[in-house]
């Protein structure tokens, strides 16, 4: 893989909305919407803003790509090995170890042996589980969910460039309370939601541009609309009435497209510790989207 921060003109030093300002220059210069003979420096481009905009996977590439010399302090290299010096000889009125009993080393080394299981087994209990969230695939997208929540598909029917992937709830819906069709208002909201439950629809729009804001421009909820690149959501809306709250997000698939994801949730909570679970549980769902080809 080319080095992504020479394929985007940005130091090793750069802030992550100077790579997004970066990566959105020369999209714009080299996208096939823009040049009329696609640009195979697109595909770079893409892939080096893959590698930059998540932290991780920037930490992990510099950490793989990072030439380490060696320290101004140490030893110049030899030309030839040093020369062996003659092991000094024990002396033979020296006690005994008890390492020199065999059944001793023995026992030392099944322990440290057990000990490394031990930890090595936590390390697997911790890490290791599968994700036991639900999955659900679309047309568009893929993502995980809560497995007590209830989801209900779209009808697949489109409306005015829109198509509902699916209408999800933390509580149970009867058939006329499911919002699956893109041509009727959904009435699961406000006063009808129960206390410390979640409705969630998530539609696809095809028809013209996203109306995103540029991306370096801080937006409501404590969200950068700069998140809209490579499919991460940004929060686009907070509207609290009480205890009632409406967030809508809007995801997209990488560049510059002419389709997305419309992510509206609505939910009661007037604790305070409801909206601690809530708002993070919304999140996990919503970075687990995977936008399919």
């Amino acid at each position: 893989m080319t080095d992504p921060y020479k394929t985007l003109g940005v130091p090793r030093t750069a802030t992550r909305d100077e790579i997004a300002r970066a990566y959105r220059r020369l999209a714009k210069r080299h996208h096939p919407d823009v040049n009329t003979q696609p640009s195979p420096t697109m595909s770079r481009i893409n892939e080096a803003w893959y590698v930059l905009s998540d932290r991780t996977r920037r930490a992990a590439w510099d950490m793989a790509n990072t030439v380490v010399s060696p320290p101004h302090w140490s030893a110049p290299a030899r030309d030839h090995p040093a020369p062996m010096r003659p092991m000094r000889p024990a002396a033979e009125d020296a006690p005994r170890s008890p390492m020199d009993n065999g059944a001793t080393a023995f026992l030392v080394i099944a322990s440290v042996v057990a000990i490394i299981g031990a930890v090595m087994l936590g390390i697997y209990t911790a890490f290791g589980q599968a994700d036991p969230r639900a999955e659900f695939v679309a047309e568009e997208i893929s993502f995980r969910y809560e497995p007590d929540w209830s989801v209900y598909p779209g009808n697949g029917e489109v409306v005015g460039g829109q198509r509902v992937i699916a209408h999800l709830a933390s509580f149970g819906l009867r058939p006329e309370e499911q919002c699956i069709d893109p041509g009727e208002a959904c009435h699961v909201t406000g006063e009808t939601i129960p206390e410390a439950q979640v409705s969630m629809v998530i539609t696809s729009w095809s028809d013209g541009i996203p109306p995103e804001p540029e991306p370096v421009t801080s937006r409501p909820f404590g969200l950068d609309a700069d998140d809209i690149i490579d499919g991460r959501p940004a929060a686009f809306e907070v509207i609290q009435t009480e205890d009632v709250f409406v967030v809508w997000w809007q995801l997209s698939p990488p560049g510059f497209p002419d389709r997305w994801i419309e992510v509206r949730a609505d939910f009661r909570a007037s604790r305070p510790i409801d909206r601690e679970r809530i708002f993070p549980t919304i999140q996990a769902l919503l970075e687990s989207v995977q936008f399919r080809d």
